[in-house]
């Protein structure tokens, strides 16, 4: 018997509205960017940054500081930010491969999500508040002029 995929609505519908009830700032910028309306090539990699693949999950969920690595790269990131490019921010909760949900970022940004982790899916109540948490840290760390919270197909045919 085939079963129906499960609908990534209710993740999407939380991430969405969390997003936009916490925005992307108005104010000025703590990262550096210019006040041109000139278009943005969001597909060079020197004017965004680019999350796919990695979360920490655990972490993100109990509002806990992040692996010093995980720390480090965001920082890293941040500081080598173009200072003639708006900000755009890409995060995902998908993996690498685009077809599960992302491994679990701490002292690797690749590492296998164990314990109470390990069998979680999109759907999870856990996995929603946690990438919430993470997408509002990342947009207050980042401050984006734009944000992409997720894309492609959350549960591709099985």
């Amino acid at each position: 018997m085939k079963t129906k995929p499960k609908s990534g609505l209710g993740l999407t519908a939380l991430i969405v509205t969390a997003v936009l009830l916490s925005g992307c700032s108005n104010e000025e910028a703590a990262t550096p960017t210019i006040k041109s309306e000139e278009p943005i090539d969001l597909s060079s990699s020197e004017s965004r940054s680019f999350y796919m693949g990695m979360t920490p999950w655990p972490e993100a969920l109990a509002g806990e500081p992040y692996h010093p690595s995980v720390r480090g790269a965001i920082d890293f990131r941040v500081g080598h930010l173009p200072e003639v490019e708006k900000v755009y921010l890409a995060i995902t909760p998908l993996s690498g491969g685009r077809d599960s949900l992302a491994g679990y970022w701490a002292a690797d940004s690749s590492m296998a999500r164990t314990g109470e982790w390990e069998n979680k899916d999109f759907d999870d109540p856990d996995v929603i508040a946690a990438y919430i948490n993470f997408s509002r840290y990342m947009i207050s760390i980042f401050n984006p002029d734009y944000m992409a919270y997720g894309w492609d197909k959350l549960y591709p045919e099985r």
